[in-house]
């Protein structure tokens, strides 16, 4: 017997035309000192999300990872904004333009 296949999900597969594939997204905190990329998608309480995306960090905002880690510090529109790992509720999908 073969192996079980599930379907994508359509708000991240590949099949759908205009999305990116969901290989290409890369969480936030994967990213290195330097790598640089595009917000694809965020996922949060919708409160935690709406006061981020008042700072910049909304989907199609170019970032560059400055320092991993906890905290990590990212660049958005020449501003450095402060990650905590206990912020992990929010999760951050990038895709990587540029690897430092």
């Amino acid at each position: 017997m073969g192996p079980t296949h599930f379907p994508r999900s359509p708000s991240r597969g590949a099949d759908v035309p205009g999305v990116a594939a969901l290989a290409a997204l890369v969480p936030l905190h994967t990213l290195r000192a330097g790598d640089e990329g595009r917000i694809r998608e965020i996922e949060g309480e919708p409160a935690f999300v709406h006061r981020l995306a008042e700072m910049g960090l909304r989907a199609g905002t170019p970032i560059r990872m400055v320092r991993p880690g906890t905290p990590c510090i990212v660049l958005i529109n020449g501003h450095r904004l402060s990650l905590r790992a206990d912020d992990a509720a929010l999760l951050v999908f990038v895709e990587l333009t540029a690897a430092g």
